[in-house]
């Protein structure tokens, strides 16, 4: 458990340097992209961004400006924060960016793959950008100590998730799924998936990392 500001600022650093890596991403010719736009600091955000209860189905790709203010944000963290339609309140770390698709406009692109938790119920799920940077200093007794000395911030964006089927139809006695396997299967097969959307260490989440 993290139980200080310091320990929550060396995880950051630790999560960063483990996850973070560059890679031109391999993106559909017709896929949206959104633009972030740290003049005024708004998000370009999709209307629709999810359906209730999917699980790494869909990825929003923003493209933002590489340098801002001759800052490299290349070289910085990129988080987005988000408090979905149950008003819980999550972090996502972006892995990865791609510096090269849109090299010579100067800009890069960031990928957010909507998790579980983000669609938790269906409704509005609001959401901003951060990108920081974190300077350490080593301190007289060895401990490294860090403090942000870079961070910017966008405007709070809305989306919606759209409303699903959710686990309503185990209990719906004329579902024709029912046909295929007895509601108590249906309960199990659920609750395994929850288990793998909610286990930390699942293969799910290596790559797509949230805090």
């Amino acid at each position: 458990m993290i139980t200080s500001a310091q320990e929550y600022l060396s995880h950051l650093q630790e999560i960063r340097n483990e996850h973070l890596r560059t890679e031109a991403l391999n993106i559909p010719s017709d896929e949206l992209i959104y633009a972030i736009d740290l003049n005024s600091r708004t998000v370009d955000a999709p209307v629709y961004l999810s359906t209730e209860t999917d699980h790494t189905a869909e990825t929003v790709f923003f493209i933002v400006d590489r340098y801002y203010e001759t800052y490299d944000l290349a070289q910085s963290t990129c988080i987005i924060e988000f408090i979905n339609a149950k008003d819980e309140p999550y972090i996502y770390l972006v892995p990865v960016y791609d510096l090269e698709t849109y090299a010579s406009e100067g800009k890069m692109l960031i990928p957010w793959v909507i998790q579980g938790n983000a669609t938790a119920a269906a409704g509005n799920i609001k959401y901003a950008v951060r990108f920081y940077h974190l300077n350490k200093t080593e301190r007289l007794n060895g401990e490294n100590e860090y403090d942000f000395d870079y961070i910017i911030n966008t405007q709070v964006a809305q989306s919606k998730i759209l409303k699903g089927m959710g686990d309503t139809y185990l209990n719906d006695a004329e579902n024709p799924l029912e046909e295929i396997a007895a509601p108590s299967v249906w309960e199990e097969i659920f609750t395994e998936l929850r288990r793998i959307i909610e286990d930390e260490n699942h293969e799910l989440k290596l790559y797509w990392t949230i805090l």
